[in-house]
């Protein structure tokens, strides 16, 4: 029987390598505050489909922190790369605070 694996990556992932099969889905959890300008910038492979982009708050509060949550669908079989930077968005000349970067070896289903 062919079972939809849903892959939950965090920071723990970064540089690691992942194994999945076409239409797993895969969330990206990662820390950010983008009251202070700081906020994940992202490119991926196109065998991934964004289906979901959200912020969720740690706290209650006016500039509270949370964590990006990203959410993707596995579409065909290759290597997938998910790569993104931590950064304001006008200080593009100026190095990432923080990265993150895996690659996804999608497989047929067995």
């Amino acid at each position: 029987m062919n079972t939809v694996q849903k892959i939950i990556l965090t920071e723990a992932q970064n540089g690691n390598l992942v194994s999945a099969t076409i239409d797993d889905s895969i969330i990206l959890k990662l820390p950010e505050n983008p009251t202070t300008g700081y906020r994940w910038e992202l490119q991926t492979s196109d065998n991934l489909v964004k289906v979901a982009d959200d912020f969720v708050s740690a706290l209650d509060g006016i500039g509270a922190g949370g964590e990006r949550r990203l959410h993707f669908l596995v579409q065909t079989i290759g290597v997938a790369r998910i790569e993104a930077v931590l950064r304001r968005n006008w200080e593009a000349s100026i190095a990432p605070q923080r990265s993150f970067n895996v690659l996804i070896e999608v497989c047929t289903k067995t």
